[in-house]
């Protein structure tokens, strides 16, 4: 069994949740990601992606707010021990391309379907695609 771990991107970019959502979209620029992990001190909060940016605040004037105000919580995360197999079968099951990996309750890295395409299976990784996103 292949795990997590052998697939995932471990340097997370990280934001804390009093952050101006402004910061959050230059992270994003500065690192070509489209997702950031919000975290409250040591504990992951939730995520907020470069579509939460759009859609919940540019979309509704809300250029003043913090990241806090507009982090996805509901996550569904994975263990760097599970099997990467599973692991894509459950972002095709929840319609994500990003999942935290956390080890307990420290996040220790993020599996995207980028990771699955370029060093596990693109075939693995076409899948997942077909399967998630507005197209899906």
């Amino acid at each position: 069994m292949q795990t997590v771990r052998e697939f995932m991107t471990e340097d997370v970019v990280t934001i804390e949740s009093d952050s101006p959502i402004e910061d959050a979209a230059r992270l994003m620029r500065e690192y070509d990601i489209g997702l950031v992990a919000v975290m409250d001190g040591e504990s992951l909060r939730g995520v907020v992606t470069d579509r939460d940016i759009v859609v919940k605040a540019i979309a509704e004037g809300r250029f003043d707010e913090r990241v806090g105000s507009i982090v996805s919580e509901t996550l569904v995360t994975v263990s760097p021990d599970d099997d990467v197999v599973r692991a894509a079968e459950l972002m095709s099951e929840t319609d994500v391309r990003r999942l935290p990996v956390c080890d307990g309750k420290q996040l220790v890295g993020m599996l995207s379907v980028g990771d699955l395409a370029t060093r596990a299976d693109s075939n693995m990784a076409g899948i997942v695609m077909e399967q998630t996103g507005p197209e899906a």
